[in-house]
C-alpha cells in the first residue's frame, strides 16, 4: 500500500499542476474510450500543452532541476520525458497512436516526479532555496488566465 507523500508546502504549486495534468490524462483516456477523433483530442492536447504543460516544464527545468543538476539520473529522465511529450504534442503523423502514447507517458511521468524526483528535490533543497522557488511562481497564474477549452468531448 502506498503511503501518502508529504509534500513541502513550498512545492505544492508543482503538485497542484501534476493533479491538473492527471485530470488532463483522464480526459484523454475518456476521449479514446468514447472513440472521439484523434484530431479532436489532439487539438485539446495542444491547447493544454501550450497553456499549462509547457509553462510547468519550463518552471521545473529552471527552478527545481538545478537543485539536483542535469547529471542526476532522475533529472535526466524527467528532461527526456519533457522532450518526448513535446514531440508527441507536435507530431502530425498517426495521431491516434500519439494521443494514446501521450496519455500513457504523461501519466507515468507525473507519477515518477511525484513519487521519486520531487521527494529527492525536497530532501536536497534548503528552506531558503524552496522559499525562493515558491516566490518565483508568484505571477504564474496570470500567464494562464483567459480562454478555456470549450469542446468537452470527455463528458
Amino acid at each position: 500500500m502506498n503511503k501518502p507523500i508529504k509534500r513541502d508546502e513550498l512545492l505544492e504549486p508543482f503538485s497542484h499542476d501534476h493533479h491538473h495534468g492527471l485530470v488532463f490524462c483522464r480526459r484523454i483516456k475518456a476521449g479514446i474510450k468514447k472513440e472521439i477523433s484523434p484530431e479532436r483530442i489532439m487539438s485539446y492536447c495542444r491547447f493544454f500543452y501550450e497553456r499549462h504543460l509547457e509553462i510547468h516544464f519550463k518552471e521545473e527545468e529552471e527552478l527545481l532541476f538545478p537543485l539536483l543538476g542535469n547529471s542526476n539520473e532522475g533529472v535526466a529522465k524527467a528532461l527526456r520525458d519533457h522532450k518526448r511529450i513535446h514531440y508527441l504534442i507536435h507530431t502530425e503523423s498517426d495521431l491516434e497512436k500519439a494521443v494514446t502514447m501521450l496519455f500513457t507517458e504523461l501519466t507515468e511521468h507525473i507519477r515518477f516526479e511525484e513519487r521519486i524526483l520531487f521527494n529527492e528535490i525536497q530532501d536536497v533543497g534548503t528552506q531558503n532555496q524552496l522559499v525562493q522557488i515558491n516566490k518565483a511562481l508568484h505571477n504564474r497564474d496570470e500567464m494562464r488566465d483567459g480562454e478555456e477549452w470549450k469542446d468537452e468531448f470527455w463528458q
